[in-house]
């Protein structure tokens, strides 16, 4: 197993729910640096793999722009052959929906599935030491609980929690009520993997309303094969569409699950010349990503259909 990125993982969420959006000291440089340590395509292969991660950051730095919009429309990803077309269909998108800018990228592959991440909440806790900052508690559950471990903390302006669990549903309490999904029959034909499922959330501080709320778990598919489930739900603004070139995937494709909901779906082959993927669903304030390796489509879309993703246009970010 390997473990999370979290202070890359972090320094994102915190960026995307400052209400003036300012960038944390060094962000441009780190992110440069993040950019130029990513992997080499491997011999045959097409450049690096440096837009997997800007087009990622673009997504969600992109997220506040149309903040002041109330219409709730589902997001799609749009794929170009140069940037000058993406730009063009970025700007033409962004006024049409009234917002200041759009997502606009390169990417040139999709990075290897790196497998079943262990959570790790003392990790998640140093990043609360600062000034202004403190770890407010730190549990263990019980069977009762459902849950293993989690911790909240506090900033100048939020409030966080973060909890680690084995099963994904056993933290359906902490969902939104209207939008769940059926995890009890996912995990009873994909074995969740223990110590990989957990919860996120910030509040203000200063009024308790929810500003970021997420759920990530890793699951065994069929076979060889694994994936992983990620939704995040961003009451702050809805996230926007995405404007692609795509130079080095091997396919992309559009799949319209059992409930309707429509999903962006990309195809690649990594490094290790394992098959890899990468499925999103954008709603308003909801993203849907799911990603994974050595599965074959079919089984991707059993998986999507179960997830009643087209229940994530109901969700409303409470005012």
């Amino acid at each position: 197993m390997v473990s999370r990125d979290y202070e890359w993982e972090e320094r994102l969420r915190r960026r995307v729910q400052e209400e003036t959006f300012p960038l944390p000291q060094g962000f441009d440089a780190f992110l440069a640096q993040r950019l130029e340590s990513l992997p080499p395509r491997g011999v045959g292969r097409r450049r690096i793999r440096k837009a997997v991660l800007l087009a990622a950051a673009a997504v969600l730095l992109t997220a506040c722009a149309g903040a002041a919009v109330v219409t709730l429309k589902q997001n799609r990803i749009f794929y170009f052959d140069t940037l000058e077309q993406a730009g063009q269909a970025a700007n033409e998108g962004a006024a049409a929906a009234g917002a200041s800018t759009a997502a606009v990228g390169v990417q040139d592959g999709l990075p290897e599935y790196p497998g079943a991440q262990e959570v790790d909440l003392e990790t998640g806790m140093s990043f609360y030491q600062g000034e202004g900052e403190e770890v407010l508690e730190h549990a263990y559950g019980t069977a009762e609980d459902g849950w293993r471990e989690m911790f909240a903390a506090q900033t100048d302006a939020l409030v966080v929690e973060q909890y680690k669990a084995d099963r994904l549903s056993d933290l359906l309490e902490l969902w939104p009520m209207g939008v769940m999904p059926d995890l009890a029959a996912l995990e009873e034909d994909y074995p969740p993997i223990p110590g990989c499922q957990s919860s996120y959330s910030q509040k203000s501080r200063e009024t308790g309303n929810l500003r970021y709320l997420g759920f990530y778990g890793d699951f065994q598919g069929p076979g060889e094969g694994q994936f992983s489930l990620d939704w995040t739900f961003h009451p702050v603004g809805q996230a926007g569409d995405q404007y692609v070139v795509a130079t080095g995937l091997d396919k992309v494709e559009e799949y319209e699950t059992a409930d309707g909901a429509m999903a962006d779906i990309q195809w690649d082959t990594a490094p290790s010349g394992k098959t890899v993927f990468r499925a999103e669903v954008s709603y308003g304030y909801v993203s849907f990503t799911m990603t994974g390796a050595q599965m074959e489509a079919e089984a991707v879309h059993a998986i999507l259909d179960g997830l009643e993703l087209s229940q994530l246009k109901e969700y409303q970010p409470k005012s």
